[in-house]
């Protein structure tokens, strides 16, 4: 028969190792060590350029870049990008995939957005998020309108805290 205290001392070491685990994974010493020990690898035994791509793009704060699928009935679909206006919203899109696989890395003004396809986008978190949640429409008007207007807002607190 088994001791139950070797059960606890098994089910102790085992939360002990999870603990050790979920530490080592959340501090910057491990991941600046690991990132260096990775992009020596890689330049050692590949030809894969590495980079930060969230430091190059300066990703902080709430900027992020989303993959985002175009719903047949969402505001994006059928549109031109030109039409979509989204930079007014502080949204690019720096590539877009097409069902049978084709890619277009950033795409012109003249760009239909078609059902399917999936946008690579750059912007605040919330403006990507409520982009794809955007249906076609009157009420999708209205959001690009205070999206826009929010927007403004942003660039001129911006434009304040860089000034002073």
């Amino acid at each position: 028969m088994t001791d139950p205290l070797q059960g606890v001392e098994r089910f102790a070491i085992l939360v002990a190792g999870l603990v050790a685990i979920f530490l080592l994974a959340r501090s910057s010493w491990v991941d600046n060590a690991l990132s260096r020990a990775i992009a020596w690898a890689l330049k050692r035994y590949s030809d894969l350029d590495t980079r930060d791509y969230a430091g190059l793009l300066h990703l902080a704060g709430d900027y992020a870049i989303m993959e985002l699928e175009v719903q047949k009935e969402g505001w994006l679909a059928g549109k031109r990008l030109e039409e979509l206006r989204l930079a007014d919203e502080g949204i690019l899109v720096l590539g877009m995939t097409s069902p049978d696989g084709s890619y277009i890395g950033a795409p012109r003004g003249e760009t239909v957005i078609e059902p399917g396809q999936i946008l690579i986008l750059y912007g605040q978190s919330p403006s990507l998020a409520e982009l794809g949640s955007r249906k076609s429409g009157k009420s999708g008007e209205r959001a690009h309108k205070r999206a826009t207007s929010k927007q403004k807002k942003i660039e001129k607190e911006e434009a304040k805290g860089s000034a002073g």
